[in-house]
């Protein structure tokens, strides 16, 4: 088709299928395009203006996708559509032969097609009105999906979708966008209904069907018959698995599930919706959501809005699973160290046997343990099960010797060894000739942890762990896939972080989120989830049922326990848990006892301090203030994303911002951009505003110009902040700090503040910051006294490294240096003794250490200024680059390296690093460089260097970088 403006989509390439539920849209289009429509599967997803290149959509289900970009005017049928197909690992573990129901589910709300489950789940229901969605997914997900509601990540748009509570509703007039016309969308429950066939090979056996999580109450169907009641599907964190073998034949068979929200909907807190409005109360209104079970940020915290359904749906896999003769469950596998003695570990395993059937059965167990090498061993045990009968076996060193290692790999948190993971098999051979398997991962390793001085320390097998750590947070809509899990520690494994921390009142991830962090190193504290805010602030009347605290409890233990990165069950966010008697003498005591994990009973208690700072202070102001010590569980400057993510979702303001303050308006407030006007609470946008205006300078324009200047602004603020509140802690490693965790490490939706990464997994400069101050080797200048200190985080001492500051002036002229040799001792920080010179005007401050090579073992690059007046850095020319690169490509793996040269007299302040694609001239989204948001001094050079996958190569790439300030 021929059209007068022609559109070109250019990402995704047509065909292609991606792990990445967060797809964005990319497109070329000629001047004079007009306004946009972006269509998936048939749905209008949003109207965007003229000169829009790209859009991220809600996101998407599993599956194939037809999409497309339709200029104003034209015809949404004769353009031609692009498919892209999602696809990704289960989130979790599936048994041996068990079957996915991923996709081929459809949903609607019983308001609509009653509750007649018996007439709903049978194979012959006319069920082709009804919505299509894969698994898992909320009911709103799948709305927004189907473009019933517009995407609530963007803009105001959660303003425009009913809330579950009723009173919220009529105060802001939500009904009037109902898709059930005059109703509350959520006050019914929602069916979800998928057919099904049992394969031939499965014919005769025990069928199973697993629900790994619901929210929040729910019914069963199966082939006309109901299953399970609500009063048996009830709260989050549960595993439900069910025998549905007498209900099911061996042509189409279907279930249907019919999900009821939260009991206690909750009354949300006022938001956001003027400029800097605060955020109202953090577990809404009245706190009476926490009569529940559930995920309780989705009523609404500080750093995220109301989930309007309150997150009601199955959020997590279904599966179907199979059985003939005895099933073996609950593998539980555990270790031991005798420290100092890391010669030899001992491997203790227990299980269940049920035999489901009539007959007694008997045969042996066959162990076999997996060595990281590959090597195995193997063992054989004898077993006899009477008639359903459900037996306990134990295994250890003196039943299975095989269980004694020796010379074991140990596995360390990352940057002190590697994550050896063992492999612990049991399959059950019947003598009449049946057999099953079960099989878990595991890492021999040891943890400890004392209180010295008042402050807590870690150790891993008998090390003592610097703790480097974020806050990590769920999505909002629970859509994360097994791939952004992984993403999302890979990126906290670069920035140079060892420990996340699964913050309580947000839930608990699946198993793939925990797989990730077993492979890459990446040690987890999980909070429980009902805990002392979970109760809101333990207030008695706000206790759920105890049996389902006490079952769900169960639940998250059992199904973690065999995760070495698993190390720290905390009871409480910010308080005891009220329940803490029944985690610690019943659960942990019964299914963690061997597990070797440390229980933190408050997370800002017994050794942690909390408490922020949350807000953006000086960047020296964070070496003297009094939380920056000890082990911090939450530190937090704000982290304002790039313009390419705040252009996504908050758009360009057209007006009414607040008062000198562009681009702050509504759309900023309801993103987070938020001040509490109580007295004395310091946790103000209004902080990191001032401090960036007072430093930087305001926007010189409005519109896109000004909004690009302000976010660029933001990068360099972002990036001295953030360094500073890391190296504040640096400076006192081991006499005063043993550790932090950032508040928040990434975001559960597009958020202004609190993160290195935005939802769209694009990190900022803070990102970058902390990676730098996190290095293995780190030289810095402390801010307080303008000191500098070297740290050696390693386990090896390092001589003859020479050290060297010079300090310069605007104009490049030295104004100081001084150079020595230096020993850096293992583990440990030390102050030079040097002081830096601080003059009247800004001035830029080179640090560098050296081998005895001159080979370069860090730097790092300071713009500093008594009063903190950086505005000249707006006024520096643009600097003379020349860019040297190469690509590599090995089965299906690529890098791209870069030297990147100032070729120049003048400063290349704080260069961005991108990939753009030659054809269109369009920057790609790639993720992380080996270093980015740096400065070179006229002479230098610097290597850098960024994985891709290759198979994601649009065309030619050219690598290009620019100073982020030079948007004039």
């Amino acid at each position: 088709m021929l059209m007068a403006a022609p559109v070109t989509p250019f990402w995704p390439k047509d065909g292609q299928t991606s792990a990445d539920t967060v797809t964005t849209l990319r497109w070329s289009a000629q001047e004079g395009s007009g306004p946009l429509a972006v269509w998936m599967d048939g749905v209008k997803l949003a109207e965007l203006a003229e000169g829009t290149d790209s859009y991220t959509p809600f996101p998407l289900s599993y599956g194939k996708h037809e999409w497309k970009i339709v200029p104003d005017g034209e015809s949404e049928a004769l353009i031609p559509a692009r498919t892209l197909t999602i696809s990704d690992a289960p989130l979790c573990r599936l048994p041996e032969g068990a079957i996915l129901l991923r996709e081929g589910w459809t949903m609607r709300s019983s308001a609509i097609v009653g509750m007649n489950g018996a007439e709903i789940s049978s194979p012959s229901y006319n069920h082709s009105d009804w919505l299509k969605t894969s698994i898992p997914a909320t009911a709103l997900s799948v709305l927004v999906r189907n473009g019933l509601y517009l995407n609530p990540y963007v803009g105001l748009n959660n303003m425009r979708i009913p809330d579950a509570d009723e009173d919220f509703n009529t105060r802001h007039n939500l009904l009037q966008y109902s898709h059930i016309e005059g109703k509350n969308p959520w006050a019914a429950p929602y069916w979800f209904r998928r057919e099904f066939t049992i394969p031939n090979e499965r014919a005769g056996h025990r069928t199973f069907i697993t629900f790994n999580e619901i929210n929040y109450r729910a019914e069963l169907w199966v082939n006309g018959k109901k299953i399970a009641g609500i009063q048996d599907m009830a709260g989050m964190e549960r595993r439900f698995s069910y025998d549905i073998s007498e209900y099911v034949s061996d042509g189409s068979n279907c279930v249907a599930l019919a999900v009821y929200g939260p009991d206690h909907s909750g009354h949300p807190s006022e938001p956001p919706l003027t400029p800097l409005a605060p955020p109202g109360r953090n577990m809404g209104a009245d706190g009476n959501f926490a009569r529940n079970y559930t995920k309780l940020d989705t009523i609404g915290w500080d750093w995220t809005p109301a989930v309007r359904d309150r997150d009601m749906g199955i959020s997590e896999d279904v599966f179907l699973s199979f059985s003939q003769g005895a099933r073996l469950d609950e593998l539980h596998v555990s270790t031991e160290l005798a420290l100092p003695d890391t010669t030899r570990a001992s491997v203790e395993a227990s299980l269940e046997l049920t035999n489901d059937e009539d007959e007694e059965e008997n045969g042996i167990l066959r162990v076999i343990l997996t060595h990281p090498s590959g090597k195995t061993s193997s063992y054989e045990l004898p077993y006899s099960l009477k008639a359903k009968e459900t037996v306990g076996i134990s295994l250890n060193g003196e039943n299975c010797p095989i269980l004694n290692v020796f010379r074991p790999a140990l596995w360390w948190p990352v940057g002190m060894g590697g994550q050896p993971l063992y492999t612990l098999r049991i399959t059950r051979l019947s003598d009449d000739g049946q057999s099953s398997s079960t099989q878990t991962r595991f890492g021999i390793r040891k943890v400890d942890s004392v209180i010295e001085n008042d402050v807590r320390s870690f150790f891993i097998n008998g090390k003592k762990v610097f703790i480097r750590g974020g806050n990590w947070v769920n999505d909002l809509t629970l859509n994360n896939s097994a791939s952004r899990y992984r993403k999302d520690l890979e990126y906290a494994r670069a920035a140079g972080l060892n420990m996340l921390r699964v913050w309580g009142p947000d839930g608990v991830p699946p198993d793939a989120f925990f797989d990730s962090a077993d492979e890459l190193g990446i040690l987890i504290q999980q909070d429980f989830l009902n805990d002392f805010w979970g109760m809101d602030k333990n207030d008695p009347k706000y206790l759920p049922p105890e049996e389902l605290f006490r079952a769900a409890s169960e639940d998250i233990v059992k199904r973690l326990r065999n995760h070495p990165s698993l190390v720290i069950w905390c009871g409480g966010n910010e308080g005891i848990n009220q329940r803490e008697s029944i985690i610690t003498d019943e659960i942990l005591a019964t299914h963690d006892a061997r597990g070797g994990r440390f229980y933190l009973r408050a997370s800002d208690q017994f050794g942690l301090i909390g408490g922020g700072p949350y807000h953006t202070i000086a960047p020296e102001n964070y070496f003297t203030h009094p939380k920056l010590t000890g082990f911090n569980s939450e530190i937090g400057p704000s982290g304002v994303p790039v313009f390419e993510s705040l252009v996504r979702f908050l758009g360009i303001p057209k007006a009414a911002w607040a008062k000198n303050r562009f681009p702050l308006d509504a759309n900023w407030a309801y993103h987070d951009a938020t001040d509490r006007n109580a007295q004395g609470d310091m946790r103000r946008f209004s902080h990191y505003d001032d401090l960036l205006r007072k430093s930087y300078g305001a926007p010189q324009n409005e519109g896109e110009s000004g909004l690009r200047e302000y976010a660029a602004k933001a990068q360099v603020l972002n990036y001295d902040v953030y360094r500073a509140a890391i190296e504040a802690m640096n400076a006192k490693m081991w006499h005063g700090s043993t550790g932090y965790s950032l508040w928040k490490y990434n975001s559960s939706w597009p958020s202004v503040v609190w993160q290195l990464i935005d939802w769209y997994q694009t990190p900022n400069a803070g990102f970058y910051a902390v990676r730098k101050a996190n290095e293995p080797v780190h030289i810095q200048l402390n801010r307080d006294d303008y000191s500098i200190s070297f740290i050696n985080n390693g386990d090896m001492n390092m001589n003859g490294i020479r050290l060297s500051a010079t300090l310069y002036d605007q104009c490049m002229a030295r104004a100081w240096d001084r150079a020595q040799e230096v020993e850096l001792k293992a583990e440990s920080s030390a102050r030079t003794g040097w002081s830096v010179p601080l003059g009247d005007k800004m001035q830029y401050l080179s640090l560098k250490l050296l081998d005895n090579y001159g080979n370069l073992v860090a730097d790092n690059f300071y713009w500093i200024s008594r009063n903190n007046d950086f505005r000249a850095l707006s006024e520096l020319p643009e600097p003379q680059l020349e860019i040297e690169q190469y690509c590599f490509c090995d089965n299906g793996k690529g890098s791209v390296t870069a030297i990147v040269r100032n070729k120049g007299k003048t400063l290349a302040f704080m260069l961005k690093m991108s990939l753009v694609d030659l054809e269109n001239g369009e920057e790609l989204p790639y993720g992380i460089w080996s270093d980015d948001y740096f400065s070179l001094l006229p002479g230098e050079e610097k290597r850098v260097e960024i994985q891709i996958e290759s198979d994601c190569i649009p065309g030619e790439l050219k690598v290009t970088a620019r100073p982020i300030l030079l948007h004039r």
